[in-house]
């Protein structure tokens, strides 16, 4: 007797199969869509006064993104998480994001994102962009180069002495990466890889981030803690391949270690 074989139906969102969804939603940003800001401080040399900016996508894009693909099958929930600290001391909000995804099965993709900010309205925004990125939305921003902006001084609240998306731009070029909407890019835009001459060590760091993030997003970790770990890794002194795995090591030992205490609890309880 010959059984039959029924494949497994695919997803879709309005119609559109869910990998063809994910493809648009992780298409790689446009260079004039990207937003910058300072992280850290001024920094002088011979050459003058210089500041690390990296660049990130806004919520409107988010959103836009999610209309493109799940207009009308898209929804969005904040959690209030209270209040936390950030770098420098300052007290700040902290919420949670979830967005999510409604197939025509009825079938429901969420990501979720904790974001901070002075105020409700900020930490929202950078809960939805961070919940943004779990669907792959701007995910490759974060194998771009350092980006160096020449500043005016070196004052606390000192501007830019040039565009951050022109040094962007110029960073890219230098490490030999094709930027997604530059006169160069006259195809469909991809995401830099090997092929683009990507450094390893911006490879290994995406990897090793990865890997930190999946550690911690296990149920014992609380949405605290991953925001702190957030806050950690947009520290420029955090940003390298050393720093991001020994951390990931130490989160994955208090993982195991709060593990072993709930089965010692539960074995103690049952006897």
């Amino acid at each position: 007797m010959t059984e039959s074989y029924s494949p497994t139906p695919v997803p879709t969102v309005n119609g559109v199969p869910f990998d063809r969804v994910l493809a648009t939603l992780t298409r790689p940003v446009s260079a004039a869509d990207l937003a910058f800001r300072q992280q850290g401080k001024v920094s002088q040399n011979a050459h003058g006064f210089s500041a690390l900016f990296v660049p990130y996508v806004e919520a409107w894009l988010i959103r836009q993104r999610l209309d493109e693909v799940a207009c009308g099958r898209w929804s969005l929930t904040t959690t209030d998480l209270g209040t936390g600290a950030d770098l420098d001391g300052e007290a700040v909000r902290v919420l949670e994001a979830t967005l999510a995804i409604r197939c025509d099965d009825g079938a429901v993709v969420a990501r979720s994102g904790v974001g901070e900010g002075t105020s409700a309205k900020a930490a929202a925004s950078d809960a939805i962009k961070r919940a943004g990125v779990r669907f792959g939305i701007g995910e490759e921003l974060y194998r771009y180069p350092k980006v160096w902006v020449k500043m005016q001084s070196a004052e606390k609240y000192a501007k830019p002495a040039e565009d951050p998306e022109q040094a962007f731009r110029r960073a890219c070029q230098k490490a030999g990466i094709l930027v997604p909407g530059s006169q160069a890019d006259a195809s469909t835009p991809r995401q830099p890889d090997k092929a683009n001459h990507q450094p390893e060590e911006s490879l290994a760091l995406t990897s090793a981030t990865a890997e930190l993030r999946k550690i911690l997003d296990a149920a014992e970790f609380t949405d605290v803690e991953r925001a702190g770990m957030e806050r950690w890794l947009t520290n420029p002194k955090n940003q390298s391949v050393v720093a991001v795995e020994t951390k990931a090591q130490s989160a994955l030992r208090t993982l195991q270690e709060r593990r072993q205490q709930v089965t010692q609890t539960a074995a103690a309880g049952g006897a």
